[in-house]
This record gives structure tokens, sequence and C-alpha cells, in this order.
């Protein structure tokens, strides 16, 4: 009986210590905007396209395209208030399971941080993002930049087209 009153407040505080690390990295994904409120930097699955269906609508109708020489980004209007982001990574232009992980983690990172600037235009797209070959190539500032640089490309061009 003495072993099990000694084992309880030791579980109860390794518990404490698992939950506080917890609030501690939920925090980390909030960030307060210019206007004071608490802004998440999660992916959610509302930010995701999911179906083949939100795929085929972008393939299909791709009002925007961005490129370089290791990515092609094409985007769409939706009709929701934020934008979705879709990636196709192909094994025929990234082989490594590790390569494809790490593009995409980059690329999520880089869209919600990124993109959703300017409610008006960008924060209605649907947008997919394809591999080329020799994307495993880049390492990752490298990588940054280049998608840094096709958002804004992406977003000039969104603006252009809501103008005309």
């Amino acid at each position: 009986m003495a072993s099990v009153l000694v084992w309880l407040p030791l579980t109860a505080a390794k518990c404490c210590r698992v939950a506080a690390r917890r609030v501690v990295i939920a925090s980390l994904y909030k960030a307060t905007n210019c206007a004071g409120t608490v802004a998440s930097f999660a992916f959610s699955k509302a930010q995701r396209l999911l179906n083949p269906a939100a795929f085929k609508r972008v393939f299909d109708a791709a009002a925007l395209r961005v490129s370089s020489k290791e990515l092609l980004i094409l985007a769409r209007p939706n009709e929701l208030e934020y934008a979705r982001l879709g990636l196709v990574i192909a094994k025929k232009n990234v082989r490594r399971a590790s390569a494809r992980n790490r593009i995409k983690r980059i690329t999520r990172e880089s869209f919600r941080h990124q993109l959703p600037i300017d409610a008006d235009t960008e924060a209605s797209l649907d947008i997919i993002v394809l591999a080329r070959g020799g994307l495993d190539k880049l390492d990752n500032p490298a990588l940054h930049e280049l998608l840094t640089n096709l958002w804004r490309q992406l977003q000039r061009k969104a603006r252009k087209q809501t103008k005309e």
C-alpha cells in the first residue's frame, strides 16, 4: 500500500509535466498580429485540398499559373473565405521519401506564413503546388526563397485578375 501512495504523486507530477509541455507547444503555433488578436499558424484540415474532386477543379480551370524550373503553382478562386493548399510531390520527380516530406513541410510552412496576407485577394484561392525534377537538390533556404518569390508572383497575378 505504501508503494502505491508513493507511485501516485510521481505519476501525477509526470502527467502535469506532459500537459505543461503540450501547452507550451500549442502556444508556439499562435502569434499575435498587428490588431492584437491571436492568429494560429497551424495547418488545419480546412486549409487542405483533400479529395480528388477539389484537385480536379483546380487542374481543369486554373485561372492563375506561376512557375519556376523546379515548381509549378496552379490556383483558382474558391467560394470560401480562406486559401486551401494541395501538394503533388511525385515519386518520379523526388525519389526519396525524406526529401518529399521535407519539401511538403517547407511548402506548408511557407504557405501558412506568406500567403494569407491580403484578405481581399489571396484569401479565397485553391492552390496546387506541383514538384518538377531537380526540386530535391535545393537546400532549405533556397526552397524557402523560391517559394517566397512564387507566392509574391501569385499574389500580384491574383490582384491583377481581381482588378480586371
